[in-house]
């Protein structure tokens, strides 16, 4: 059985409806939260991005209430999603992948550090974002990714019933 990754570029979806959230959504369904992982990085993007949302404006008081509390139960529950620590060596290195992909210091990081424990485990990984260069980077490296942008919900499903 696989590990899913998330990158905060697709579990915001989970919380805020967005193209891609309905494909997310039949991935949680699909896959059980004991099978999924993300990094603190991500907790704090999806928490930042909630944030924004709500001062633009784009989300009212009580949406925005009830987004962050579903995404903080969510990721907080225990037995649930787990979180994978970046490490500072993983920082250090990952300044490779910041040159070689343009990638940003944080995706950098979190995308190094996932190729080690990849490496180091006996778990397939799959990286679920929808940022390309991230995407792009990541299969070059040897990951398998997955973009609910791209995919509809049927697809999805068919394409983890594959898995």
């Amino acid at each position: 059985m696989p590990l899913y990754f998330w990158d905060a570029s697709a579990l915001i979806k989970r919380y805020f409806s967005e193209t891609g959230s309905d494909t997310v959504d039949i991935i949680f369904v699909h896959v059980a939260s004991s099978d999924m992982i993300t990094t603190p990085f991500s907790y704090t993007e999806c928490f930042s991005l909630l944030v924004r949302r709500h001062n633009e404006g784009v989300l009212n008081k009580a949406n925005f209430t009830a987004a962050v509390t579903a995404f903080q139960s969510e990721m907080m529950q225990t037995g649930g999603i787990r979180f994978l620590p970046i490490s500072d060596a993983s920082v250090f290195a990952s300044v490779s992948l910041i040159s070689g992909h343009n990638l940003n210091a944080t995706d950098a990081a979190i995308l190094q550090d996932l190729l080690e424990y990849q490496k180091a485990s006996s778990y397939e990984c799959i990286l679920i974002a929808c940022d390309k260069r991230l995407l792009r980077a990541a299969k070059l490296g040897g990951v398998k990714t997955l973009n609910p942008q791209l995919s509809s919900p049927h697809e999805m499903a068919a394409e983890l019933a594959r898995l």
